[in-house]
């Protein structure tokens, strides 16, 4: 799981001394740094883990940020799209084939949410904007026209399009290893009271004032709900509103759509070299 900066994982830490969750004799609750917004730092994360020896058998990917103005990360991509998407599925890749290697299984379970049914992804807008910038391909005034609340559902879409491409993916391991299965499934808790919606003024969406003055849920409540689905015996690349199995986004349903996404995800780390071609 992740917080935002040092400080609030250290603050989480002591919470739960103060609250006394006592940590079983031979077990150590680690906290790591990773910037998120540079996936030369996520790949060190993910080595710094596989190096460790420790075993992996539950990942949550709760990362994002929401309706940050244009910027680019050091790779070169828009900022919601480097931090929700592409660090997400870093991750996910490298620790879907730790829990592989190990041989015991796990249970991957990627944050969610409704404004994904309203996305779409745009390969210029999930492109890396320095290349495309350096070989004059970027449209003129990108920068000025870039929906940055859009962007949020986009990426959202693209993380459900690239976990049921994986989840396909890993139905032939898990149909040769029954004991050592990976499942990877997409959740929806709600709306919740976390610092996500900084950057959101008020006003500018429809309903946004109510995101600032009140919200669904707790921080605690929605852990609850992604816990629900982290240890229930949940089937393959489901997606779950809550608790409760709900209707994905229809390009979900569109092979060829969850094949484009996967196909332009290799090809982005590919060139990166954070991955081998296949």
């Amino acid at each position: 799981t992740t917080a935002r900066g040092e400080e609030a994982i250290a603050h989480i830490l002591e919470e739960l001394r103060e609250e006394g969750h006592v940590v079983p004799e031979g077990r150590e609750v680690v906290s790591v740094p990773c910037d998120l917004g540079d996936l030369r730092s996520v790949e060190q994360f993910v080595k710094a883990v596989r190096g460790s020896g420790r075993r992996v058998k539950l990942f949550v990917g709760n990362a994002a940020v929401l309706a940050t103005p244009y910027g680019l990360t050091p790779q070169g991509y828009i900022n919601q799209v480097g931090v929700n998407f592409y660090a997400n599925v870093l991750m996910v890749r490298g620790f879907a084939e730790m829990m592989k290697e190990a041989g015991c299984g796990g249970k991957i379970v990627m944050v969610s949410s409704r404004t994904a049914h309203g996305g779409q992804v745009d390969e210029t807008e999930f492109a890396n904007h320095k290349k495309l910038a350096e070989e004059g391909k970027l449209p003129a005034g990108y920068a000025n026209w870039y929906n940055r609340y859009n962007a949020y559902g986009n990426t959202k879409l693209a993380v459900m399009l690239y976990i049921e491409g994986l989840a396909k993916s890993l139905s032939v391991w898990n149909a040769q290893n029954p004991t050592a299965q990976v499942t990877v499934n997409t959740v929806h808790p709600g709306c919740l009271k976390t610092a996500i919606a900084r950057d959101l003024p008020l006003n500018v969406l429809p309903g946004s004032e109510v995101m600032h003055a009140y919200t669904t849920f707790s921080s605690a409540e929605g852990a609850f709900y992604v816990a629900n689905v982290c240890l229930a015996d949940t089937p393959q690349g489901c997606y779950y509103h809550m608790y409760k199995r709900a209707g994905k986004p229809s390009q979900c349903e569109d092979a060829r759509e969850v094949a484009r996404v996967n196909e332009h995800v290799t090809r982005c780390l590919v060139e990166l070299e954070l991955c081998e071609k296949q």
